[in-house]
């Protein structure tokens, strides 16, 4: 895989968004074409136990095919939970030719840049796609944190950044330091 080739996705939320958004991104990465695998990983065994119960309830008309390491055969899951950060790095089936995509849940990625840095040098070899899920904090340091990130991805024309406002997504450009009110002009939608 290619540097040029791979991209991430961050999206920031309130935490109370998380589950209802992980599986809004969940659906529409497996219902890709073509298909892609996902690793999800948590920030602790806890999370990913608690994760796996919710997904389990939080789609009312769609199944994720999903399993952890209580269910085993890490090869036929579709989607895999794990809070390991050796087996997000040498995921099930890597040698297939299916795409794969990782999905960072809770505080699963390291805050600082260093080790952002580390974190996504012993990932890329394994991944087209990262998708981050970030907590919001609410106390203006949200484009700060984003511009720490993109230092570590040092790709800065392969990585997007969406805030959720609790009714839209609007879309924040990595470059540029933007003011409140010209986030509400940019692109806003039903994100993921």
């Amino acid at each position: 895989m290619t540097p040029s080739s791979q991209r991430a996705t961050f999206y920031i939320a309130a935490r109370e968004h998380h589950p209802a958004i992980l599986y809004k991104l969940l659906l529409k990465i497996i219902d890709a074409n073509p298909p892609h695998r996902v690793v999800v990983l948590c920030a602790h065994q806890e999370q990913d136990h608690d994760l796996t119960a919710q997904l389990w309830t939080l789609g009312r008309n769609t199944f994720l095919p999903h399993g952890n390491h209580e269910d085993g055969m890490p090869n036929y899951q579709p989607i895999w939970l794990t809070s390991s950060q050796e087996t997000s790095r040498h995921p099930p089936n890597a040698k297939e030719h299916t795409p794969h995509v990782l999905v960072t849940y809770g505080d699963a990625l390291p805050t600082t840049q260093d080790s952002q840095a580390t974190f996504f040098q012993a990932h890329r070899h394994a991944y087209e796609r990262f998708v981050l899920l970030i907590d919001h904090k609410n106390d203006g340091t949200d484009e700060a944190y984003l511009a720490q990130c993109q230092n570590a991805w040092g790709q800065q024309d392969t990585m997007k950044a969406y805030r959720h406002t609790g009714k839209a997504w609007h879309h924040i450009p990595i470059t540029d330091k933007m003011t409140d009110k010209e986030h509400h002009a940019t692109e806003q939608g039903d994100r993921p």
